[in-house]
């Protein structure tokens, strides 16, 4: 299963698309930060499910601030982070991770690309496709190859 993770688009979308239109994706994950760009994304590339949580510059939008969802026996919690202060540390991040029973965290916010494990659970930032910080400042996004066995993550940058 392919997993396109995107965050923190800030109504820009148009080089994401082209970079990513010829391939296929099972499922969106968005990460907050301009819903109305997830809604955007999974239509322009014919993305049936989606999963859309609400970031700090989305004020009136009618999204969850969290997801807890399992895909192939695998437990996945979904945020934007800036609830759980991510820009200062992970550790508001772990202790929401752990008590969803979640295997792997997703989070935007920072706007900097982040793949790390700690304690056994996947932390994946996709950074941002608009307004990057951190790996030399490139508009990054994520993809995942989920599996019954295994996730596997990948930053991926915007090429076009």
């Amino acid at each position: 299963m392919k997993i396109l993770v995107v965050s923190d688009t800030h109504r820009r979308i148009s080089s994401l698309i082209k970079t990513v239109e010829n391939e296929k994706f099972d499922k969106l994950f968005f990460l907050g930060d301009d819903v109305e760009d997830g809604e955007e994304i999974a239509n322009r590339l014919n993305i049936i499910e989606k999963y859309i949580v609400r970031g700090n510059g989305d004020f009136y939008a009618n999204y969850p601030d969290k997801i807890v969802v399992e895909i192939l026996g695998h437990r996945m919690l979904l945020v934007h982070g800036h609830k759980e202060n991510v820009k200062l540390d992970l550790k508001q991040l772990m202790v929401l991770a752990k008590k969803e029973n979640a295997e792997s965290v997703f989070f935007g916010h920072t706007h900097i690309a982040l793949i790390d494990r700690v304690e056994n659970i996947l932390f994946l930032n996709p950074g941002s496709t608009t307004f990057p910080r951190g790996m030399d400042y490139k508009k990054t996004f994520a993809v995942l190859d989920v599996t019954k066995e295994h996730i596997w993550a990948d930053i991926r940058n915007i090429s076009k």
